[in-house]
């Protein structure tokens, strides 16, 4: 029986290595992978800013044309003078929530009201909670939920709409944000033993773990961001 992980990586698309981000500061690691699991992939493409901050080296990229899917490789084995990778795996982008401040306060909201970004297509809209209020009208916002976007994130001139998703006051409306999302990338990574055997000959194999970014289209290219050591574990439950 095989169960889904998930594993969020950030990568500094620069040195090509895990880094710390402004989702999540702790210190990177991979954990070993298991024999049969299936992971929930998140990449997160980080560069540095053009003033880097000593609380915050990197910044995600948010752009969404300049890479439009990401590959997952899982291993590699030679045949002959060619390298065949195991488990290449696309993922598909998605744009989440990363920073926003307000443009325009609007009016009748209260400290709690949680508020949806209303632009573009989304999976799950991103959701802003309120933290600060003069006479009812927003003077801070924090990010309640990053939420997952497939277009149409582009930063409009008069600002980023809002509407409401829970609130002390139905009337309250006309808040704007400045928001960016960052240029995220997911999917699922199947280590069913189809994929994994010729690697694992005992209960723990080393392999690579390798990610790319793409283009798609006329100009398409790719750009390796990853390569690092990991480990696959047996499954317990396959062990007689």
């Amino acid at each position: 029986m095989s169960s889904l992980n998930s594993l969020r990586l950030f990568i500094d698309v620069h040195s090509k290595r895990l880094a710390s981000s402004p989702f999540d500061s702790t210190t990177p690691s991979l954990p070993a992978l298991v024999k049969d699991d299936k992971y929930a992939f998140e990449i997160y493409p980080l560069m540095a800013p053009s003033h880097r901050g000593l609380s915050n080296p990197f910044e995600p990229i948010v752009s969404t044309t300049l890479w439009t899917l990401a590959r997952v490789n899982l291993g590699s084995t030679t045949t002959g003078a060619e390298s065949v990778l195991l488990g290449d795996v696309i993922l598909t982008a998605e744009q989440r929530l990363y920073d926003c401040s307000v443009m325009a306060g609007g009016t009748d909201y209260n400290i709690g009201d949680i508020l949806k970004v209303t632009n573009g297509t989304q999976v799950e809209a991103a959701k802003v909670i309120v933290t600060g209020v003069d006479a009812n009208v927003v003077t801070s916002v924090d990010i309640y939920d990053e939420g997952a976007h497939t277009s149409g994130v582009v930063q409009p001139a008069t600002g980023r709409p809002t509407t409401i998703f829970a609130s002390t006051d139905a009337s309250a409306s006309g808040l704007t944000l400045y928001a960016r999302f960052a240029q995220t990338f997911v999917g699922v990574l199947d280590l069913t033993p189809a994929a994994v055997d010729t690697l694992l000959s005992s209960t723990t194999a080393s392999t690579n773990l390798e990610v790319r970014l793409e283009t798609t289209g006329g100009s398409a290219k790719f750009v390796t961001i990853l390569q690092t050591p990991i480990t696959i574990n047996e499954n317990l439950m396959d062990t007689p």
